[in-house]
């Protein structure tokens, strides 16, 4: 049996035997047999002989740590290319010639599968053979977050807006409760964002408001919160039953 430049040149590589009739019926495979074709003086490198990466699957923002190798037996100088395929088929060289063997990528964005290559180098032949491996991005959960103040004061614009993380921002929807909000505070459902000026005859607590968000398929919370309403001269306050559809419920100083 001969083979022509179809090994992979000074990796170990593992062979096993059988033998075959012509009506198809076969022996078992013979014992392993590991033998290391070794390269001509003028061959390229052979391809790394590890070539790992921590998760095969993450969530957009992960980051990623590479490690490679090459085989113990081979000891020639090589160096490493990393690339990276993004899913939109463009290209971004990670490393170039380098010599070190582990990579770093901080944040990993753009949802799909993203395609790494590793390649080898030598100083006779170049860059020639290479591994690669695949990684799926996947979008993140869909998540509310921020700090509204917690308090209004009388003839000051008041404004909050909600954090989401969330891959694709343009299909949002944001809903409130309690659904009746006093008239002078408006409530964006493309934003989630509250805002206002109250006034005089505002003060008082909205009380236990909450802002929902959902992308069709999942739905997130924010923590239900009140609003305090504060004139500031006499920081008279008025409690507000909203549940009871705008019925105001006073206690006066």
């Amino acid at each position: 049996m001969l083979f022509e430049d179809t090994l992979d040149m000074g990796n170990p590589l593992m062979f096993q035997v059988r033998a075959c009739n012509n009506e198809g019926e076969c022996s078992a495979y013979s014992e392993g047999r590991i033998t290391t074709p070794l390269p001509w003086p003028d061959s390229p490198a052979p391809a790394p002989w590890v070539f790992t990466v921590d998760h095969f699957e993450i969530v957009a923002g992960d980051k990623l740590t590479f490690n490679w190798g090459m085989h113990e037996s081979y000891s020639k100088e090589v160096s490493y290319n990393l690339t990276q395929i993004k899913p939109d088929g463009s290209t971004v060289q990670l490393l170039t010639n380098t010599g070190v063997e582990s990579y770093e990528y901080q944040e990993v964005l753009m949802l799909g599968t993203h395609l790494f290559e590793l390649q080898t180098c030598n100083a006779i032949k170049g860059c020639v053979n290479k591994k690669s491996l695949s990684v799926l991005v996947k979008a993140p959960p869909l998540t509310i977050s921020g700090e509204p103040e917690l308090k209004a004061f009388v003839g000051k614009a008041y404004s909050f807006t909600p954090n989401v993380l969330e891959s694709d921002l343009s299909h949002l929807e944001f809903s409130l409760s309690p659904i009746q909000l006093p008239a002078w505070l408006a409530f964006n459902t493309s934003t989630g964002e509250l805002s206002g000026i109250p006034a005089l005859a505002d003060v008082g607590i909205i009380e236990n408001i909450v802002i929902t968000v959902s992308d069709g398929q999942d739905t997130d919370t924010l923590e239900p919160f009140n609003i305090s309403v504060i004139n500031g001269l006499s920081e008279k306050i008025i409690s507000i039953n909203t549940s009871l559809l705008g019925t105001a419920n006073k206690k006066i100083d």
